[in-house]
């Protein structure tokens, strides 16, 4: 009998996520699918996200089993590949994860199925997530929608998207931006595309500096969450924010590349074709930066991916369109967030109308 279950529906791809009994199975395990919880809570199973084309659903399902995995009854295997991570192998159509002893994954692709056996829960937390995040990308490129990895906000129903350079400070700004009565965000790190060239919203967690808090965000919305490859990171949750989420789909209009520069500068700036093509290279059509699962991906070599070939293809094909039919500028950024903000919306406000 399971413990505690979490079910989502993410633009039709429907997944169960399910808390097994175990010998750490208790109080700290169920703060596993709380957190999932806080991070997925707009996509709790009432299909109400996506296009109506996404009809019927697909389904994965996700066990986290609170125990270690019982090494003795796994098969002899060489490994296909390392990720900073863990090992993974393949047997036929069954691919298994180990993430170094400290957890273990086996995914049974033809029923669709992930067995997470881990006693840690941060670890257990942080696999679940990424596995949903995983899944979540290859369904949408199935179904002809695509991630990328930058700030999607809407300005009174104009859609927005800055592309900032790693390290650039997508989830500060955006923080800082939501202020504005007529700033409301679609997703802080990957805002979904799809052919018509509309944002729909993937609204998770957001990332923050604490000093940036401050006193409107009410401390249980506040989390600090372990991570496997980087140091802790310091979350706020979407129920904080859930008023300015934008529901609807948006064009999108006006394309931001964001330039790092010393000293107390800020401005925007026309930007060509060629260098929009160049930043979406990268944060669309390969999406550097977004959690693409290797390990459930390219464990046959050349054959896999030769499978990713159509997504990557559409990717490519979207990304031109949005050159040609997007306004490209760049936002060069100084290292004062505020003069960043201003001038961001200053320029807003003097394309789309502001208070008065």
């Amino acid at each position: 009998m399971p413990l505690g279950r979490l079910e989502l529906d993410l633009f039709g791809l429907e997944m169960d996520l399910v808390l097994e009994g175990g010998a750490a199975a208790g109080p700290e395990g169920l703060t596993v699918l709380e957190d999932l919880e806080r991070d997925f809570r707009h996509f709790k199973r009432v299909p109400r996200a996506g296009p109506e084309e996404l009809r019927p659903p697909s389904r994965v399902e996700l066990e986290i089993r609170a125990e270690d995995v019982d090494r003795t009854a796994l098969p002899v295997l060489r490994s296909v590949g390392l990720t900073p991570r863990n090992y993974f192998f393949a047997d036929g159509r069954t691919l298994y994860a180990d993430y170094f002893g400290k957890a273990f994954t086996i995914f049974r692709q033809d029923e669709q199925r992930l067995e997470l056996y881990t006693t840690r829960p941060a670890l257990a937390y942080e696999i679940a997530y990424l596995f949903v995040l995983s899944q979540f990308g290859l369904h949408l490129d199935r179904v002809g929608l695509r991630r990328v990895h930058g700030l999607g906000l809407s300005y009174r129903g104009h859609g927005i998207l800055l592309l900032l350079p790693s390290g650039g400070g997508k989830s500060t700004h955006g923080f800082k931006l939501l202020q504005n009565p007529h700033v409301r965000i679609l997703s802080e790190d990957s805002p979904v595309l799809d052919r018509k060239l509309r944002m729909h919203a993937f609204p998770t967690r957001i990332g923050i500096d604490p000093a940036e808090i401050g006193e409107k965000v009410a401390p249980e919305h506040v989390r600090t969450i372990d991570r496997m490859e980087f140091a802790p990171k310091t979350v706020i949750d979407i129920a904080c924010f859930e008023d300015r989420i934008e529901t609807g789909a948006v064009r999108l209009e006006r394309i931001f590349i964001g330039r790092r520069f010393l000293g107390n500068h800020a401005a925007i700036r026309r930007a060509g074709r060629l260098r929009g093509f160049k930043a979406l290279l990268t944060k669309l059509v390969i999406g550097i930066g977004l959690y693409q699962g290797l390990e459930y991906l390219m464990h046959r070599g050349i054959r896999s991916a030769l499978k990713l070939a159509p997504a990557f293809a559409g990717r490519l094909v979207l990304a031109l369109k949005l050159c040609a039919r997007t306004r490209l500028h760049f936002f060069e950024m100084g290292g004062n967030v505020e003069r960043n903000v201003q001038t961001l919306v200053a320029f807003l406000e003097a394309e789309y109308g502001g208070d008065a």
